[in-house]
């Protein structure tokens, strides 16, 4: 059926190649053509229509039906080539770069290398560069690769081979066949019911290799799965102790799978809404059929919360297979199959071993007989495991096979490490684990006592940090010890994104070291002053504003959460209430909830432990994590949290303190959002009487508290009393904070809004626009306040019968918050209201709503039910 395929694509290639004034080569291999042309346009010409013709070419087997989308490069010559005695252009080096271009486009892709697109002139279609992906051909010169948009659809980066954007190969995969054949098996067994096994779990100890297995069985199944796969990384979180809570794991969950599945543009639902996004997802895939989620390090989230919603995606998808890694299986009955992943076999154990030696000493090896008996001595100790294989090889290069052999044999065993729960039992006659540790024991030994300490000290950052980070923090780790540390292989360096990171284990190991190497907590406790200072030196509300702090704080957040953790364990809750408080409006601003509210809990949790339940600085905590509920509309949740910090307030602060008048304000808002005017307004009061008396005149609170009372007072229809407030508000930002602040944004809206109430549209229009442009070039693309602006935009233009105007900008305000806050989220389904209301008045409902969400049907009809 192939050859078939491939002969009907010959022929029809050979055609368009002649009518484009083209020749082909007359030779193939396997299923790649050449073809010269005498002109790149006329190339260009060539490689758009066999794109475009290619697609009506079908492979029929049976009852299935494939279409095989091919890929394309296009090079022209910067030598003058010519063809051999043959008649043949296949061995000249032109067309050996452009061989080498080919395999890295992707299925329906056309690249351009930067001669050919230099050669074309100008095109009819857009290029798209890729900066990161380039290749030199005769000389030192990198030239960029550029994909040609024939069609307007993007098809990906050049070269990804499906491999996870999390996953860097830092050096060549020893193939585990059998191992890969017996878990592919698996995926054709039946369960109990009858239906085919959708679950596989690999499970085990860390450094058995379990994820680049995991990988190595996705990429063995592209063709299978035709492309549709999608991998979420679960081990990727700072601190393994920030999720306690079995809710928090099922959280973190909920947002990996979101990530790897590129929920984005489309509703963003909640847990319990997600099995059928991903049923209509997968469903409107271009070409349906089975899809594989890798699912790695399971263990970061396990529990029943994170076993439920597996399971209801499961049951939601009928086509999805999940591949999983962990120190313990999911544990889903009568679905799941498990492999426990132990050793390599003795043939894959011998080779990984031989090929780490020969490129630890990257010359040309050839072993003596002393070599071969002590590579049998080392793979007798290292118990076929893949990291202690990678630990021992790494020395080959300074200490002689033999000598290795006998230091790790005079290295004692380590205690037994108890499995996870739920893992299985392995053989613990060989205590494969014992030796994992002892290879670590032996090479921790051979380190100097500074680059142990540099070990120890990256135990305490997050999974990838840059050299210069590790050096500003401990300025005594230096580059040396760092290539020393990834010669040993104990560290690993990502040329792509120039970081270091530790494995899991190697992690746990050095942490260890650090606990005895740092028995008064002076490394640890320096490292919590580092990202403390961090925090304090670019957080707060106005300096996130400037975009050098604000990537700073981006650079730092994933290791700050680890200082706070490290803070709660040292009982300095002052600390991890400085860093987590300093980092609030960082986290309102990059709507980064959902992974700062595990960290706030703990923070919260160590400051009622050392500073006690009524201080100040916990009533400060307590009000920024109530508004990151507030923010996602669980309202619920927040107004305890809210209570208690103006509780703490009155009773450890003066009267007339500006921390007072900021609970007040934070509860007032809260009432006032859920129409509770009369306990809103007295709060609003008292407020704004306390900041006007305790803050300079014009300062920028008070301009919040008028700002928020003009809103309570608009929302009650007390339109006189409210416009001198938001005029006052205006003036007050405008005088205080830099051009451009998105409070200044704030105030015009409200202003905005009013005289549109009014029906004064020639004065709302500019003020709208003004506050508009602010916030798209102050917040982040996507954030709410955007959507906010652009849904009271669009209600101006409805107002004045400009249905199109208004129509598009609903639209876009829409798609912002389904991304930002859900579907779910009050202020999402009040944008789609409005969208609903003004498509009816436009007379358009019917022609439009069936392209809409199914999503903005539910509203319609809790609209209709209101009546």
């Amino acid at each position: 059926y192939r050859k078939e395929f491939l002969q009907k694509l010959y022929d029809e290639t050979e055609s368009l190649v002649r009518q484009h004034n083209g020749v082909t080569s007359g030779t193939s291999h396997g299923d790649d053509w050449l073809a010269v042309f005498e002109k790149a346009t006329d190339a260009i010409a060539c490689a758009v229509a066999l794109q475009r013709q290619v697609t009506e070419i079908v492979l029929t087997v049976g009852e299935k039906t494939w279409r095989m989308p091919i890929r394309l490069a296009l090079h022209t010559a910067e030598q003058e080539a010519f063809p051999d005695k043959a008649g043949s252009f296949q061995n000249h080096p032109e067309v050996i770069f452009g061989a080498r271009v080919l395999p890295l486009a992707n299925a329906g892709q056309i690249l351009l290398t930067e001669s050919a697109k230099t050669a074309a002139g100008n095109l009819e279609y857009k290029c798209k560069e890729f900066r990161n992906r380039r290749i030199r051909n005769f000389d030192d010169r990198p030239r960029s690769l550029f994909e040609l948009l024939y069609d307007g659809v993007e098809r990906g980066e050049p070269g990804v081979r499906y491999l996870p954007e999390w996953f860097t190969e830092t050096n060549r995969y020893v193939t585990r066949t059998t191992l890969e054949n017996a878990i592919a098996d698996l995926f054709g067994e039946k369960t109990s019911n009858g239906q085919p096994v959708r679950l596989v779990t690999l499970h085990g100890f860390g450094g058995m290799g379990k994820t680049r297995l995991a990988v190595q069985c996705a990429l063995n199944s592209v063709a299978l799965f035709e492309g549709r796969l999608y991998s979420a990384r679960l081990g990727d979180i700072p601190s393994d102790g920030l999720l306690t809570d079995d809710t928090l794991r099922r959280d973190y969950l909920y947002g990996r799978l979101l990530d790897a599945f590129q929920i984005t543009q489309t509703p963003l639902p909640t847990p319990e809404e997600l099995p059928a996004t991903l049923q209509h997802l997968l469903a409107k895939l271009k070409h349906p059929g089975d899809t594989l989620l890798l699912l790695d390090n399971w263990e970061t989230v396990s529990g029943k919360a994170s076993r439920d919603l597996i399971a209801k995606v499961l049951r939601a998808c009928p086509e999805l297979r999940i591949l999983a890694t962990g120190r313990e299986a999911v544990g889903i009955q009568n679905t799941e199959r498990k492999r426990l992943i132990d050793s390599l076999e003795a043939q894959e154990a011998e080779s990984l071993l031989r090929l780490r030696i020969s490129e630890a000493k990257e010359t040309a090896w050839t072993p003596s007989p002393t070599d071969e008996a002590a590579i049998s001595q080392l793979l007798a100790l290292t118990e076929g495991i893949p990291l202690a294989i990678e630990l021992v090889a790494a020395h080959a290069t300074d200490m002689t096979l033999k000598q290795i052999a006998a230091d790790l044999t005079a290295e004692p065993l380590s205690p037994v490490t108890e499995l996870p729960e739920g893992t299985g039992t392995l053989d613990t006659e060989t205590d494969r684990h014992q030796s994992l540790e002892r290879c670590l024991n032996w090479s921790w030994k051979l380190l100097p006592s500074e680059a142990q300490t540099a070990l120890a000290c990256l135990s305490l950052f997050a999974d990838r940090c840059p050299p210069e980070e590790i050096g500003f923090c401990f300025d005594f780790v230096l580059p040396d010890h760092l290539r020393r540390l990834t010669r040993a292989a104990l560290t690993r360096w990502d040329d792509q994104t120039d970081t270091y990171s530790l494995l899991r284990p190697t992690r746990a190991y050095a942490n260890r070291q650090l606990l005895a190497r740092d028995p008064d907590a002076t490394l640890r406790r320096r490292f919590v002053a580092f990202y403390r200072n961090i925090a304090k030196e670019n957080g707060g509300g106005s300096k996130v504003e400037i975009k050098t702090k604000r990537d700073r704080l981006e650079a730092a957040w994933p290791h700050a959460q680890n200082a706070v953790e490290l803070a709660s364990e040292l009982n300095d809750g002052e600390s991890c209430g400085e860093i987590v408080n300093w980092f609030h409006h960082f986290v309102q601003r990059q709507i980064r909830w959902t992974e700062a509210i595990p960290l706030f809990l703990k923070a919260l949790a160590a400051q009622r432990t050392s500073l006690g339940e009524k201080h100040p600085e916990v009533a400060t905590s307590l009000n920024n994590l109530a508004l990151l509920y507030d923010s996602q509309g669980r309202y619920t949740e927040a107004e305890p949290l809210y209570n208690e910090a103006l509780k703490i307030c009155r009773a450890s602060l003066p009267d007339g303190h500006p921390l007072i008048a900021n609970s007040l304000g934070n509860l007032a808002e809260l009432y006032r959002t859920q129409g509770r005017f009369a306990e809103a307004e007295p709060l609003h009061n008292e407020s704004l009487q306390i900041r006007r008396t305790s803050l300079p005149e014009g300062h920028p609170s008070i301009a919040s508290s008028l700002n928020n009372l003009a809103l309570l007072y608009y929302d009650q229809g007390r339109y006189a009393e409210a416009e001198p407030l938001y005029h006052e508000a205006l003036q007050i930002r405008r005088a205080s904070l830099p051009k451009g602040h998105p409070d200044i944004a704030n105030s015009l809206g409200n202003l905005a809004g009013f005289y549109h109430s009014q029906g004064r549209f020639a004065e709302a229009k500019p003020l709208y626009d003004e506050a508009l442009k602010i916030l798209c070039t102050s917040l982040p693309e996507g954030h709410p306040s955007i959507a906010q602006i652009l849904n009271n935009l669009a209600g101006l233009y409805e107002s004045q019968g400009q249905f199109a105007e208004a129509e598009s900008l609903y639209r876009q305000a829409v798609q912002i918050l389904l991304a930002a806050l859900g579907a779910n989220h009050p202020k999402t389904q009040g944008v789609i209201a409005n969208h609903l209301i003004m498509l009816h008045k436009a007379g358009k409902l019917a022609e439009v709503l069936p392209s809409m969400f199914p999503l903005y049907l539910s509203v319609l009809r809790r609209l209709m039910g209101q009546g």
